[in-house]
C-alpha cells in the first residue's frame, strides 16, 4: 500500500487555529515541529513547574467547549516566537509566546475573552 500526503497542518497552540504547512522536514521518531508546542491552561488547572506532567485536554482552552475560539485566527512565527491573534482580519494581540511577559499577556487575553480566570 502506498500513501500520499496531500496536506499537513500543525497546531502551535493546542485548541487554536491550524496552520497549513507548505513544506516541513520530518525526522523519524520526532513530532511535527512546533505542533502543540503551547497550550493555554484554565485558571483551575493544577500545575507544578518543578514536576510538569501530561494533562488531558479538559484542563485547557478548547474549541469543543469554548466556541468563541472559532472566531479567532491565530498564527505562530516559530522563528520569532510571536503569536498573532486576529478577528475578522483585525489584529487583537501580537506577543512573543516564548517570553514570560508575552505568554502572560496571551493568557490574560484568553482569560478576558473566555470569562475564565
Amino acid at each position: 500500500m502506498v500513501g500520499t500526503v496531500t496536506a499537513i497542518y500543525r497546531y502551535p497552540v493546542k485548541g487554536l487555529s491550524a496552520e497549513r504547512m507548505d513544506r516541513v522536514a520530518l525526522m523519524p521518531g520526532q513530532c511535527l515541529p512546533h505542533d502543540r508546542r503551547f497550550a493555554i491552561a484554565l485558571g483551575s488547572t493544577p500545575f507544578d513547574p518543578q514536576r510538569p506532567e501530561w494533562l488531558s485536554k479538559i484542563h485547557f482552552i478548547m474549541l469543543m467547549r469554548d466556541e468563541k475560539l472559532a472566531r479567532l485566527e491565530t498564527r505562530f512565527d516559530a522563528e520569532s516566537g510571536v503569536l498573532t491573534i486576529a478577528e475578522n482580519g483585525r489584529v487583537l494581540l501580537r506577543e512573543r509566546m516564548t517570553e514570560r511577559g508575552g505568554s502572560k499577556l496571551v493568557a490574560e487575553f484568553f482569560a478576558g475573552s473566555s470569562g475564565q480566570p
